[in-house]
């Protein structure tokens, strides 16, 4: 008998012949972004507060079906950190919010990652079932074009060979690298280049969020600049607003491509089938750019 996962996924998006599919995993409670407190505060909440999942940050994978010379073909990926808690040495030392810094962003700052894993795809899908469950979970499934869907599929692909065969891909995990080059990645920046290989520009922009950081919290301790673990409780300057003299970051965030399936009308994109997961209120939408 199927899981309640993929009785709906069999009836809906893997029927059609080109599809990019991403599963979303919400935080518990959403991470707020005002002030650095209040980031910490909620990030506690995420990893004590009887939290529904394990993602403290969220978590977002992706599903690539293509139909090539007739035969259905499926790749699976996502990554994560071995041990989210090694970004703790980071905080610890000193580097502060340069923990987001990515390539081509900040290049006067360090790019920062820990070790990674490619997710185990047996594993996600039990956690996904219990998920549902817990009403803590959503899929938003994109119909692409034949050139774009083999583009994806060919490049999780080779994402997984270059991770099996090389110390980088989804052995490094964090913004510090470039998933693009197969340097390594979070789950959000590797879906991100799943976007953009597959075409869809739309979404990959509803996945931005921006954060505007006083210098005092961006580290540099290789030149002598700490950013204190006080300075980052205890300095309460808004980061979702632009200021001057603050360093903006942008980042992909599984929470907003969540909010945004939950949002979804039938303007753009078309919204050709809209579901919950049997016995739930978790969503499933599929969706076609016009």
């Amino acid at each position: 008998m199927p899981s309640p996962y993929d009785e709906l996924a069999d009836k809906t998006y893997r029927k059609y012949d080109y599809s990019v599919t991403f599963q979303l995993v919400p935080s518990t409670y959403p991470l707020d972004w005002s002030s650095s407190f209040n980031l910490l505060y909620s990030l506690a909440k995420n990893r004590y507060f009887f939290p529904k999942t394990r993602s403290m940050l969220g978590h977002i994978t992706t599903e690539i079906n293509c139909k090539i010379n007739g035969k259905m073909e499926r790749e699976f990926i996502g990554s994560g950190p071995k041990d989210l808690m090694g970004f703790r040495k980071y905080i610890l030392a000193g580097y502060g919010f340069s923990v987001l810094n990515r390539p081509g962003q900040n290049p006067e700052l360090p790019l920062l990652t820990i070790d990674g894993q490619l997710d185990n795809e047996k594993k996600d899908f039990e956690e996904f079932n219990a998920l549902i469950s817990k009403n803590n979970f959503g899929t938003l499934s994109v119909l692409v074009n034949e050139t774009d869907c083999q583009s994806a599929l060919e490049f999780a692909r080779a994402y997984k060979e270059k991770t099996k065969s090389t110390p980088m891909a989804g052995n490094r995990y964090g913004f510090g690298a470039d998933p693009e080059k197969y340097e390594g990645a979070g789950c959000a920046p590797l879906a991100q280049t799943l976007m953009r290989k597959s075409g869809l520009t739309q979404l990959d922009q509803k996945f931005e969020r921006p954060l505007f950081v006083p210098r005092e919290l961006v580290g540099n301790p290789e030149k002598d600049n700490l950013v204190s673990l006080w300075q980052l409780l205890f300095k309460n300057d808004k980061l979702d607003t632009p200021a001057p003299g603050f360093l903006e970051f942008h980042f992909p965030d599984p929470q907003l491509i969540y909010d945004y399936l939950i949002s979804l009308n039938d303007k753009n994109p078309i919204v050709l089938e809209s579901h919950f997961f049997p016995g739930s209120q978790c969503p499933l939408k599929v969706v076609r750019y016009q």
